[in-house]
């Protein structure tokens, strides 16, 4: 079994418990791998018909931004496809938040099984 395993760069939140989880992993004899640009993918992903939370929405600059970033986005979808789960390591708040990331677009194009893993409790969903 390869997991991706979806991730924010740098020394946050995030990306600590990301390579917590591919340790884990590790150790059940699964293979994983950390995306560490893929955040701002699943902010690409999500389409011009749908307005985005929490991050520019002026048309121009989402534009600009997917073509810039298309063969990249392409090629990391391919690479995507390869695995047989997706986890998306996120805040908590972003996770939940509607249109900040592309997440059923992600499952439609890739058609694998996509779970979160998360910072904090599930029961805070209802208030997001």
């Amino acid at each position: 079994m390869k997991i991706a395993i979806l991730s924010r760069p740098g020394g946050c939140f995030p990306n600590i418990i990301s390579m917590g989880l591919a340790d884990m992993l590790s150790q059940l004899n699964i293979q994983s791998e950390i995306f560490y640009d893929a955040i701002p993918f699943l902010m690409r992903l999500l389409p011009f018909s749908e307005k985005p939370m929490r991050w520019s929405n002026r048309f121009h600059y989402r534009l600009y931004n997917k073509i810039k970033n298309y063969q990249h986005d392409k090629k990391l979808l391919k690479k995507l496809s390869g695995f047989d789960a997706i986890i998306i390591s996120e805040c908590l708040p972003n996770a939940l938040w509607k249109n900040y990331l592309a997440i059923e677009k992600l499952k439609k194009k890739t058609k694998k099984k996509i779970g979160s893993y998360t910072d904090g409790s599930i029961n805070i969903a209802p208030k997001h």
